[in-house]
């Protein structure tokens, strides 16, 4: 009677030794897939740090591309403000330097001798008498008809004291 309950308990403990190889077997498995989920998530986490690496190296780029952008605005407002600044001195300047008919335009005086001659050297075409005056008379002077030493060169179709005076 004591073997045959023997060969029982054996009998039992050989099948809770089946029954705990089959949870080691399902465990070992479980194990199998969770390193499978880690190698995975292992290598999402790499790339995603290789990526957050390429963003902040994109993200310094593109702020020193951008403060080169407004280094490089500054500096053409300040001399864009420069040119500005000249372009009014010289406005004043020639202002300043032409005669009182030029800068009034509207106002009716008497030609200067010189301005006369210059007036009939330009309708005439007398480049050397005309160039010589000019050093006299501001190339913008208006006559009582309104007209310019240019315009009047160019009603009579004298092209290269046009050109002349242009340069002026």
């Amino acid at each position: 009677a004591e073997i045959e309950a023997l060969q029982a308990e054996l009998l039992e403990v050989e099948e809770q030794r089946g029954e705990t190889d089959e949870k080691l077997a399902a465990l070992e498995e479980e194990m199998e897939k969770l390193r499978k989920q880690e190698a995975t998530q292992i290598g999402i986490i790499s790339r995603l740090k290789k990526e957050h690496a390429e963003a902040e190296k994109d993200k310094k780029e593109f702020k020193t591309k951008m403060d080169d952008a407004v280094q490089g605005k500054e500096k053409a407002e300040s001399e864009l403000a420069e040119l500005r600044a000249e372009l009014e001195a010289l406005r004043e300047a020639r202002e300043a330097a032409a005669p009182a008919a030029v800068a009034g335009g509207g106002g009716k005086r008497e030609l200067s001798p010189e301005e006369t001659k210059a007036f009939q050297a330009a309708r005439h075409g007398r480049e050397q008498e005309l160039l010589s005056l000019l050093e006299k008379v501001h190339v913008n002077t208006v006559n009582d008809g309104g007209n310019t030493l240019l315009m009047i060169a160019a009603q009579n179709n004298h092209k290269k004291l046009c050109k002349t005076m242009h340069a002026r």
